[in-house]
């Protein structure tokens, strides 16, 4: 995901993705952040097996990358199909 704006100056880059950090206070209170949405993404994804990375220029705006594994179809294991004919008790 990429975008255009304000970016991200490089002191904050280490703590973006800390629970709670906002950048700039006075923007959280504005727009009503809360400081937990690049949290939240960084969380999920290790949890997956991912990783996040940002680049960001201040006044030309930020890439962030979201990376996953790939799996081999094989790697997956699913459990068998519910037998709709077996009698319910």
């Amino acid at each position: 995901m990429a975008d255009t704006g304000e970016g991200i100056e490089a002191r904050h880059i280490p703590h973006i993705f800390e629970r709670f950090y906002k950048v700039s206070q006075e923007r959280g209170e504005r727009d009503g952040s809360s400081g937990l949405g690049l949290y939240i993404v960084k969380t999920t994804v290790e949890a997956m097996g991912g990783t996040v990375e940002v680049e960001s220029t201040p006044g030309k705006g930020t890439v962030f990358t979201v990376t996953f594994a790939a799996r081999s179809i094989s790697d997956v294991s699913y459990p068998a199909p519910a037998n709709p004919m077996q009698e319910r008790r």
